[in-house]
């Protein structure tokens, strides 16, 4: 009787096969638990906050005191914080901004889509947003504010605010595939604690509204509405662009109706843009 040949264990995928086929980043081996201490406390840092002591970095972070002495003497060191000697407190070093500029100059996605938002923002005279997640947290990339409203805010780029609370968050978690919105809501889930049942609701309301209407809404500041809608590069980042509105006579509702089908047609206009973009950047024969 014939033997059978003997079995070949299955080869499972590389990390970096699963990277290329899931758009998420994927790797078996450990990274350095200090390098991303130290880039916590870099985040730590907001343009409300420019200068912070090592007790003010503790507490923000949650790190012991010690920890944080040896991060900011190693931060200070390698260039990426200076030191105010008369404060004693700590500030970013100039090599962020040219590490910012490396950035918008490497999404030429970006160069497609402000011309677009910026013409919508001049013709409606409101408030256009577009931002991207960092961790638990929404960055502004861009803000042009054109709203002759009552109510007015200093945003700028840079600024970041809390995925959980604004529209521009619950609308990057609605263009999220649903196993990575889970994980990001569990992160959320334990960060917040009993927070987390009213949070929850207010995210699974935008949710829905997303996939009814193509749109999020928050009213969270007083005389001011704001909608937000999620779409993704050809290159997996997730953004999202957001109308902030403010009507003369206190009431919204007018203006949310008239521009919620504008934000649907902006966002459509870049997403097709970004989808030329990739399609005559795509390599002879690709599919």
């Amino acid at each position: 009787m014939a033997r059978s040949p003997p079995s070949v264990p299955s080869k499972k995928p590389s990390t970096r096969s699963l990277t290329r086929q899931s758009g998420t980043f994927t790797r078996s081996t450990a990274g350095s638990q200090s390098l991303v201490r130290g880039l916590d406390l870099l985040r730590a840092f907001l343009p409300s906050v420019p200068a912070l002591t090592n007790a003010e970095l503790a507490e923000r972070t949650g790190l012991p005191r010690p920890t944080i002495s040896r991060l900011t003497n190693a931060l200070v060191g390698a260039g990426f914080l200076v030191h105010e000697a008369q404060t004693g407190a700590y500030r970013l070093a100039p090599v962020h901004l040219s590490l910012g500029v490396a950035f918008r100059q490497t999404k030429s996605e970006l160069a497609l889509a402000l011309p677009l938002m910026r013409k919508v923002a001049v013709a409606e005279k409101i408030n256009v947003g577009l931002s991207t997640p960092d961790g638990l947290a929404m960055v502004y990339l861009e803000t042009l504010r054109e709203s002759r409203g009552p109510v007015q805010r200093q945003v700028t780029a840079g600024i970041r605010l809390a995925i959980e609370s604004n529209s521009p968050g619950h609308a990057y978690l609605a263009a999220l595939d649903a196993r990575s919105r889970q994980r990001i809501l569990k992160a959320l889930e334990a960060q917040h604690g009993a927070r987390w049942p009213a949070l929850r609701k207010d995210i699974d309301k935008s949710l829905a509204s997303h996939t009814r209407l193509g749109y999020c809404r928050s009213d969270a500041i007083p005389g001011m509405s704001a909608i937000a809608a999620g779409l993704r590069a050809p290159d997996r980042t997730f953004y999202a662009i957001n109308f902030s509105l403010s009507a003369k006579d206190g009431d919204n509702e007018p203006l949310v109706q008239r521009c919620a089908p504008v934000l649907r047609k902006l966002v459509e206009d870049v997403q097709r843009a970004w989808d030329e973009m990739a399609r005559v950047q795509a390599p002879a024969g690709s599919t």
